[in-house]
């Protein structure tokens, strides 16, 4: 109805169901598309945040700023639909991969992002503080074993298996030696993509 009568007007509509889809007509709230997605069954408990909404949001902005972008260069105004639920489908494309070449359900240290590799985890120094390693490429993850005093892992990174909890363990032990305060002038320094788990008590 806007569209016909102005045309020219750029649309940004954030449902929850995909619009073709059997459950368009159906009630929802984020913690249901969740569920209906699989990003409820990775985690015994509720989620922190309104993923869907918030995934929803920033997809339909994107969506809009394009149709915008397209209006400078000529086309037509539009609307542009974003479903809350296939918002989060597409977050999950990486882990549905996976779960399609290997079958496994992607879970605590069962890939990159969640643990898998000695590289991209998290370890506690001796105080207790966690620290997150997030040093993927290879340049980082030698300055990360340099500064630990464990330069025989320089090739470890992506080390799975036997050999990855091994490494990981080594390098978890490394860094229960010291408390955060002494560590972090040493990781300043390398820029290697560690950092501290800051807790909202710490926050300012």
């Amino acid at each position: 109805t806007l569209l016909h009568v102005n045309p020219r007007l750029c649309i940004s509509s954030i449902i929850g169901w995909p619009e073709d889809g059997s459950r368009r007509e159906r009630a929802g709230h984020d913690l249901n598309f969740q569920a209906t997605t699989g990003l409820l069954s990775l985690s015994n408990e509720m989620p922190p945040l309104p993923w869907a909404d918030l995934i929803g949001a920033w997809q339909a902005a994107l969506n809009l700023s394009a149709a915008l972008v397209a209006q400078t260069q000529g086309a037509p105004g539009q609307r542009r639909v974003c479903s809350m639920s296939d918002a989060l489908d597409e977050a999950q494309s990486l882990l549905r991969a996976q779960y399609k070449h290997d079958q496994k359900k992607p879970t605590h240290g069962s890939n990159l992002f969640s643990g898998l590799y000695p590289c991209y985890r998290l370890y506690r120094a001796s105080c207790g503080k966690r620290v997150a390693v997030g040093a993927i490429e290879e340049k980082f993850w030698i300055k990360v074993c340099a500064v630990l005093g464990l330069p025989q892992f320089g090739a470890d990174r992506m080390a799975s298996g036997d050999r990855g909890t091994f490494v990981s363990q080594q390098i978890a032990e490394a860094f229960s030696r010291r408390p955060w305060s002494e560590w972090a002038p040493l990781f300043d320094e390398a820029d290697c993509c560690v950092e501290p788990v800051i807790e909202y008590s710490e926050m300012k």
